[in-house]
């Protein structure tokens, strides 16, 4: 990795280095890593295990499963009439009614659900000390 971060290329106009990952995997197979925030304060090799570190596996996850929980935040299906024009059935009427339900999903999901490791993204991160229930959260208790 140390080797990839000293030949790291810029793609785009704001001159941000992108290294790319030693270790392609099959769902990701030419993986680029940048770090936006780096400010010069770490050695050559703890920078280059923050950059093996880097996924967005947990963001996906999130995704996938707000899309699945969240009628609201279907995927829009393809008409095979009227041209093939995108519809939704469960559409909110109001993209504010969007955003309440997934904010209320990201609470959820940071702070009730806990992992294999029996943590909670927000437990790792030293937000909380231990799962919350929905209800606890809804108290504010």
């Amino acid at each position: 990795m140390k080797r990839e971060i000293k030949r790291a290329v810029t793609f785009t106009r704001w001159d941000d280095r992108w290294a790319m990952h030693p270790w392609p995997i099959a769902a990701k197979p030419s993986k680029y890593v940048c770090w936006l925030t780096d400010h010069g304060d770490y050695d050559e090799d703890h920078t280059a295990r923050l950059f093996l570190l880097a996924t967005l596996h947990p963001i996906d996850r999130f995704f996938l499963q707000t899309r699945r929980r969240v009628s609201l935040a279907e995927r829009s299906v393809v008409s095979s009439r009227n041209q093939r024009r995108m519809w939704s059935g469960y559409s909110a009427y109001s993209p504010a009614v969007l955003q309440q339900y997934l904010e209320i999903c990201r609470t959820y999901y940071n702070y009730c659900l806990a992992g294999k490791d029996d943590k909670t993204p927000a437990m790792r991160l030293g937000l909380a000390i231990a799962p919350q229930t929905a209800d606890a959260i809804l108290r504010f208790s």
